[in-house]
């Protein structure tokens, strides 16, 4: 055999075995707005405000943690997106944990199955989502348990899922579905009676979802006058002052085995560390960070005191006061070391009569 036809074949042999060794999909190209550290996305995260007493708070959607999902969406199917479900039954993300205590959940795969959606609208993505293209569609959506959930759909370009959802519900034909999604926050709503007030519901980003076609179509408005859920639609949005982003102050730990007492504490915000012994660490801290939000947000600029794992508890209260004393309004505490509580006890027979 000549030696161009040797080098040739060799040449090739090289080429198979790089694609068997890299795997079959074609790695996608790493994008900085979602290939985050672990750290990166931890701090991303904690800038959620998920709060039962501040419903103005849980009416936004913080804008970067938003874009941060919509990205993720826009790189995944739903058949995908569902492996990396949490099955485990003593941590997975249920409908009552979620409404409990969301700190433990964000960012986790949320899978529901055999829903329905009640409600739907559809908005194009403005070019700062970098998505060109892409439309959002917001939705309300209820399981066969009767737990409501929220969705921000995303769409690709060319899609006619609206069409067809829009469809089943004038027709009360509504497609079974299953939606697996990024859980964001429990977003708070107003229902359309006067005076009642706000409800929440887990919101899950997700890419489109999956209709069940075995199980058919029924009508979901029927079902909702039965379980006194139609007052929810049509809903109404609570008007709230908006958060790009939210200033994240850590209380870490003292470094160890420097001499600091046990409850010594160190300050931790837009990469810089710091304490309160310097008076100009948090006001230029927040001068900075202000500089990063859009003009018309900055007067309303908000906070979180993240206390990370195993950081003195005294160090969040003074570190609320000096942020307050800068003149923050929106200020919130996130705490890194709660841990899942036990589900309640169902009712007994008797208790539910």
């Amino acid at each position: 055999m000549s030696r161009p036809r040797i080098f040739c074949l060799l040449s090739c042999l090289i080429g198979l075995l790089a694609l068997t060794c890299c795997g079959r999909r074609p790695t996608r190209p790493l994008d900085p707005a979602i290939d985050l550290r672990v750290d990166e996305r931890r701090l991303l995260l904690a800038q959620v405000v998920d709060d039962l007493f501040l419903p103005n708070e849980c009416a936004i959607l913080e804008g970067r943690v938003y874009k941060y999902f919509l990205k993720h969406c826009a790189s995944t199917k739903e058949s995908r997106l569902k492996k990396k479900e949490n099955k485990d039954e003593k941590t997975a993300p249920t409908y009552q944990r979620l409404i409990r205590q969301p700190n433990l959940f964000r960012g986790q795969v949320v899978v529901v199955r055999r829903c329905v959606i009640i409600e739907i609208d559809r908005a194009e993505l403005p070019a700062s989502f970098g998505l060109p293209g892409y439309s959002v569609m917001p939705a309300l959506m209820v399981n066969q348990l009767h737990e409501l959930y929220e969705l921000r759909i995303l769409s690709p370009p060319g899609s006619d899922l609206y069409e067809k959802l829009q469809r089943g519900i004038d027709q009360g034909k509504n497609p079974v579905l299953r939606v697996s999604g990024y859980f964001m926050k429990n977003h708070c709503k107003l229902t359309n009676e006067e005076g009642e007030p706000p409800w929440r519901a887990p919101l899950l980003i997700c890419p489109e979802p999956s209709i069940e076609k075995r199980a058919g179509t029924y009508n979901a408005y029927r079902d909702l006058v039965d379980a006194r859920m139609d007052r929810y639609l049509p809903s109404q949005s609570i008007r709230a002052p908006r958060a790009e982003e939210r200033l994240v102050v850590e209380v870490i730990p003292a470094p160890s085995g420097a001499g600091f007492p046990a409850e010594a504490y160190v300050l931790r915000a837009l990469n810089r560390h710091g304490s309160l012994s310097d008076p100009k660490f948090l006001s230029e801290t927040l001068e900075r960070f202000k500089m990063r939000l859009p003009a018309d947000q900055r007067k309303t600029a908000s906070a979180v005191v993240f206390r990370a794992r195993n950081a003195p508890l005294a160090g969040v209260r003074p570190t609320l006061a000096a942020l307050s004393d800068l003149g923050l309004k929106r200020l919130y505490v996130k705490d890194e070391n709660e841990v899942l509580q036990p589900d309640p006890e169902p009712p007994s027979e008797k208790e539910k009569k």
